[in-house]
Parts: C-alpha cells; sequence; structure tokens
C-alpha cells in the first residue's frame, strides 16, 4: 500500500514523462513546421515550453533558429519591391505590384495600414527621418507622400515622364530626391510638393539616389554603369562621374 506522499511522487513522475512525451512530440512538429515555413505555429509550439523543466537541446536549437525568421508578412497580393523599416524600427513600410504599399507593426508582424492611390507598380518607399512620412515612387511616373500615421494621401508629385525607379528624404526631411527611367533625378520640396530642380547627365534609367549624411551632395546610380556625385547646395552640374 503506498503511502499518501509515494503516491504523490508517483503522480508527479507520470506527469513529468507525459509531458516529456508531449514535448518531444511537438519538437517533432516544430521540425515540420520549418519545411513547411509554417514560422507562426512552430514559434506557438515553442513557447509552451519556454519555461519548461523538460524542454532540452532541441528547443534551443529551433528557438536559435527561429529568430533569424521571426515573422513572414503575406498581405501583399503580387511582388514586393520595397521594404523598409521606420526610423525608430517599430514600422515597416512595403511596396507593390499590387499597387498599394502596406504599413506592418514590426513587434507583431500585422498589416496596420494599406495605402491605395498610385495607378501601378509602387517599388519605392521610404520613411522620412522622424517616421510621420511617407514617400512612394511608382510606374505610374508619379511619388506620392503620406501620412505615416493615418496613410492618408498628402501630396502627389508629378514631372518625371517614366518610371520613379528610386526616392528618399534628405536628413532633414525638407528635400526629396528621386530617379527614373527618364534618365534624370528630380529635387522636391517636401512641404510644398513643388519641383524645384531637374538633374540630367546620367544616358540611361537612374535606378539608384542619395542624399550624404550632411545633405550637401547626392549620389546617383544608372544603368548606363555610372554613379554620379550631384552637389545639392544647390544642385548644378554633375561634378564627379564614376564609370564601373
Amino acid at each position: 500500500m503506498w503511502s499518501a506522499e509515494q503516491q504523490k511522487q508517483i503522480a508527479e513522475e507520470e506527469k513529468t514523462a507525459a509531458l516529456r512525451q508531449a514535448y518531444i512530440s511537438d519538437m517533432l512538429l516544430v521540425q515540420r513546421d520549418w519545411e513547411d515555413a509554417n514560422i507562426a505555429h512552430a514559434r506557438e509550439l515553442l513557447d509552451r515550453y519556454k519555461n519548461s523543466e523538460v524542454k532540452g537541446f532541441e528547443w534551443d536549437y529551433w528557438n536559435r533558429k527561429l529568430q533569424h525568421n521571426v515573422y513572414t508578412l503575406t498581405d501583399h497580393s503580387a511582388t514586393v519591391y520595397s521594404a523598409r523599416f521606420s526610423p525608430d524600427g517599430k514600422r515597416i513600410v512595403s511596396g507593390s505590384r499590387d499597387m498599394t504599399l502596406k504599413i506592418w507593426d514590426a513587434e507583431t508582424g500585422q498589416e496596420t495600414l494599406t495605402l491605395t492611390g498610385h495607378l501601378n507598380v509602387v517599388n519605392s518607399a521610404i520613411f522620412s527621418p522622424d517616421g510621420k512620412r511617407i514617400v512612394s515612387g511608382s510606374y505610374d511616373n508619379t511619388l506620392k507622400i503620406w501620412d505615416a500615421e493615418t496613410g492618408q494621401e498628402t501630396l502627389t508629385l508629378k514631372g518625371h515622364s517614366a518610371t520613379v525607379n528610386c526616392v528618399i528624404f534628405s536628413p532633414d526631411g525638407k528635400r526629396i530626391v528621386s530617379g527614373s527611367s527618364d534618365k534624370t533625378l528630380k529635387i522636391w520640396d517636401t512641404e510644398t510638393g513643388q519641383e524645384t530642380l531637374t538633374l540630367k547627365g546620367h544616358s540611361a534609367f537612374v535606378n539608384s539616389a542619395s542624399f550624404s549624411p550632411d545633405g550637401k551632395r547626392i549620389v546617383s546610380g544608372s544603368s548606363d554603369k555610372t554613379l554620379k556625385i550631384w552637389d545639392a547646395r544647390p544642385i548644378k552640374a554633375d561634378v564627379q562621374s564614376a564609370a564601373n
């Protein structure tokens, strides 16, 4: 006849054995989820054993592996061409062939806003330095400025005669530079939406452009196999060309 203390000990051992068996089964499911790219469910299974006494090296292995792929964001209906974090790292903006931008919570992976207004592919999007605005560039030859909190379109910038391939704010957020398949770059005033300068010099598509950290220069990259550095105070002709 077992004493009450012995019966309690046996019950605890049986409970631990059952938990360990469940753990083994769940680790096999985690492996299957990984192979099927079902990361969210794999994460859920691992979290069951985060503070459990039965977890072993398998848990540590899969936990490390999943940390490299925390979330898969799947709400776009076509190719995603652009994805950028906000300056504080808490949000992500994406631009897609489905003609929309989406804003995501970077901690949870949840979509928070969908921005509609472009009439063709959105292939470039980025937050302003203060995180309050977003600029996007599209195959519809326009740029759009959006309120990053509400998703409201605030300005449409027209001037390019072909696809807008790249857009970025200046470090102080007062200007935007865009590069286009029309072989030009354009500088825009972010408050008024007015084009202030057109930069000509490339002989093919302009695919990339960026301000220097002090905002005094711009560098551009083109399908003509060159980079050009421009004086941004104000922009004149290109002052340096670097050919590959």
